[in-house]
């Protein structure tokens, strides 16, 4: 058995999300008490390591980030609904974001003045939400 324990806020961190990308890695999405930062990490059970796929920031209010986001069969790809800036003084809506694990940069996959609330499935050969 592998122990990996990493405290990524000093502080009364919050584990708001987990689920498994694959047989070997687990996914834990964390936050800081205030809820205004989160680290979105990939643990590997059987190396005993752990990567950070993923920042999020949002220095004028909090996070909603209380859903584990969903994987491609291979675990190389995973989705999130997370608040995007909509630009020109427009605010932030929560829409879909797409981060490949090879770059970890994520690609906003919808956009505009509405909000995604949740993505019910994911067909992969389609490439389709």
């Amino acid at each position: 058995m592998v122990s990996i324990i990493v405290i990524f806020f000093s502080e009364d961190p919050i584990l708001s999300a987990v689920t498994w990308a694959n047989n070997d890695e687990v996914v834990a999405v964390w936050m800081n008490r205030v809820q205004n930062n989160a680290e979105i990490v990939i643990y590997n059970i059987t190396a005993g390591t752990y990567e950070t796929v993923l920042k999020i920031s949002e220095p004028s209010g909090w996070i909603d980030l209380f859903t584990p986001p969903k994987f491609s069969q291979d675990g190389s790809r995973l989705v999130l609904i997370h608040p995007q800036d909509q630009g020109s003084g427009l605010g932030s809506y929560r829409h879909v974001t797409l981060v490949d694990r090879s770059s970890n940069t994520p690609v906003s996959l919808t956009s505009g003045q509405f909000v995604v609330t949740q993505i019910h499935s994911w067909d992969y050969e389609q490439g389709l939400m």
